[in-house]
């Protein structure tokens, strides 16, 4: 039987049916209810009958949102969608509220509880309103210290689209923030992204959101600024006999972690780590036979950090001489230093004595403003031949001597000469 039909019948049996006179009202105590989304939410609606003895037999309860019929009693009957429920245990105690399940936007609006006894009819209104609180994230969640990094901070799947997001350090905006931009999603939800280029040296960076369903209490997410690095146990060793070598990440709060080893684009001894402080991975090497290095990389996938952290180690053997190759280098270096060295003090040396010529060449002024270079060559001549005068004599003297002595030396050998010719003679 329709619903309107219903009612008409059951308003003219009320009519004629004689009864106790009371007060009859239709009352609804919260004219607006605030809903989470897909959560379930009462809407309150109570009456009181002229009738009481009457109760619900003769009592007519509907529910409508959008002129369209979401529940209803007549007649101790009671239909409703499975989107609602309507109680009769409540009904007998003069309360008709509808428990709305698994709210979506699209269950906003006004909803209308009508009330008929008659020749007494009334309605209550409940206005539904929507809300939704947005996932706050902030990419990436770690900042490295003194590197120059773009922050995202997303607010998702809010309702409705009025919201604020900024950037603060230690609780101050930052200038100069982009306009954020709302995107819709398909259940009628909405995002919003904001980004800032920083180089964080210091203090606290973090994410402000205020929106309505946070009922005045702003969201605020904090980036995490510190300087991961890695440190690597021991860089030799012994050959043929396995060695552990530990590679440790720390500096950070590391929400999660994933240490290994590479050689060769082959990966060694994964370690993972979750909320640490610090976090290692350890593998056992060797040397192979007649190899005197081995290269590895130790790599850290940090959650949250944007790019990998790693460090690459080349062991050598333990108490090993420095490889040919290394030395000659070295040698090499050393060489052509002790040449620069040389050829630089050579150059300073000459720079030195040319500078030093041009001095004692060098032109004197006369009171009159001429030149006495010719004067000055010739006092310098004179002054050399008088120091030199004694020493020329002395020369003269021992060559004159010299030449004596020799003279005397051929006279007494031509004596001889001849003296030789006439023993030969008279010996013949």
């Amino acid at each position: 039987m329709p619903a309107a039909l219903e009612a008409m019948t059951l308003f003219i049996a009320l009519f004629f049916i004689p009864s106790v006179t009371g007060q009859f009202w239709v009352s609804a105590p919260k004219p607006e209810v605030t809903a989470a989304l897909y959560s379930d939410v009462l809407l309150p609606c109570k009456f009181s009958l002229e009738k009481p003895e009457h109760q619900i037999k003769y009592v007519a309860v509907i529910w409508r949102h959008k002129n369209k019929q979401l529940a209803a009693c007549t007649f101790e009957r009671i239909t409703h969608s499975i989107k609602v429920e309507l109680k009769k245990s409540d009904l007998e105690r003069n309360n008709a509220s509808l428990l709305l399940k698994n709210v979506s936007i699209d269950d906003e609006g006004v909803y209308e509880c009508y009330v008929l006894e008659a020749p007494n009819e009334d309605k209550g209104n409940v206005r539904v309103r929507v809300t939704a609180a947005p996932h706050i994230s902030l990419k990436p969640s770690l900042v490295e210290t003194d590197v120059p990094t773009t922050v995202e901070c997303s607010a998702k799947n809010f309702y409705p689209g009025n919201i604020t997001l900024e950037w603060l350090v230690d609780s101050t905006p930052l200038l100069n923030q982009e306009h954020q931009q709302l995107y819709p999603n398909p259940d009628g939800t909405f995002n919003v992204v904001i980004q800032y280029n920083i180089t964080a040296g210091g203090g606290q960076l973090s994410c402000r959101v205020n929106h309505e369903s946070l009922e005045g209490r702003p969201l605020e997410k904090s980036l995490q600024i510190c300087k991961p690095s890695l440190s690597v146990s021991h860089r030799t060793l012994l050959r043929s006999k396995k060695q552990n070598v530990t590679c440790k990440l720390d500096g950070c709060l590391f929400s999660q972690v994933n240490i290994s080893w590479i050689h060769n684009s082959t990966t060694y001894n994964e370690s993972n780590c979750k909320n640490a402080t610090e976090c290692s991975g350890t593998v056992a090497l060797m040397l192979p036979h007649e190899e005197n290095e081995l290269n590895f990389t130790c790599k850290a996938e940090v959650e949250g950090l944007n790019k990998l952290v790693t460090e690459d180690v080349t062991f050598s053997l333990e108490g090993a001489t420095m490889p040919e190759n290394k030395r000659n280098r070295i040698l090499a270096f050393v060489v052509a230093a002790v040449v620069v060295i040389v050829v630089v003090l050579l150059l300073f040396k000459l720079c030195h004595k040319s500078s030093t010529a041009g001095t004692e060449r060098g032109a004197i002024s006369t009171p009159d403003g001429g030149n006495s270079i010719r004067p000055m060559q010739r006092t310098i001549q004179n002054e050399s031949r008088i120091e030199r005068s004694p020493l020329l004599k002395s020369r003269t003297g021992g060559e004159a001597t010299f030449r004596k002595r020799n003279a005397t030396k051929k006279g007494k050998t031509k004596q001889n000469h001849t003296g030789q010719e006439k023993y030969q003679r008279k010996g013949h």
